[in-house]
């Protein structure tokens, strides 16, 4: 299962939440693979242009002789970082440009997140009944900091 977070629009959720983004917490195969695009195309310029510094240092490391086994791991650290923390990252801009954590939900793919999600939002507005029904986002604490590793836990026990 993985976690996903939930991120409202800066001006309010919209009536068909078209602007609530859904973002998947965890290791990014694209980002590991081209860690420098992948940091540009979600607008997260300085780390890219660090990123990119970094695989261009590396690669003239892995030139010299040797260094080949130096540049080659600077490479591959370079890549694992992003790919584990850059969607993090990408998150930590949103927060600051003024998007608000809604909720984290843990799904097995992000279309059940939605699914979840949304539910949630279903059940809080229905009217009142006699037999009130807790929606599954009040029964568990919110983790509303990064834990370890800027990994966000669902369960709000890792801090």
């Amino acid at each position: 299962m993985a976690s996903y977070i939930v991120l409202t629009s800066p001006d309010g959720t919209d009536r068909d939440h078209t602007l609530t983004k859904v973002i998947r917490d965890g290791f990014s195969l694209t980002a590991f693979l081209v860690p420098a695009l992948w940091l540009y195309a979600h607008r997260l310029w300085i780390a890219g242009s660090i990123t990119l510094v970094l695989q261009i240092i590396a690669l003239q490391l892995s030139g010299v002789s040797g260094f080949g086994w130096a540049g080659l791991a600077l490479l591959i650290t370079v890549s694992m970082v992003v790919a584990l923390e850059g969607r993090m990252h990408y998150i930590r801009r949103l927060e600051a440009d003024g998007w608000t954590l809604s909720e984290i939900v843990t799904a097995p793919n992000l279309g059940d997140a939605e699914a979840v999600y949304f539910a949630g939002l279903q059940d809080a507005a229905a009217p009142a009944t006699a037999h009130p029904v807790m929606p599954p986002s009040s029964i568990r604490p919110r983790a509303s900091e990064p834990g370890l590793f800027g990994f966000y836990d669902p369960e709000g026990g890792r801090k």
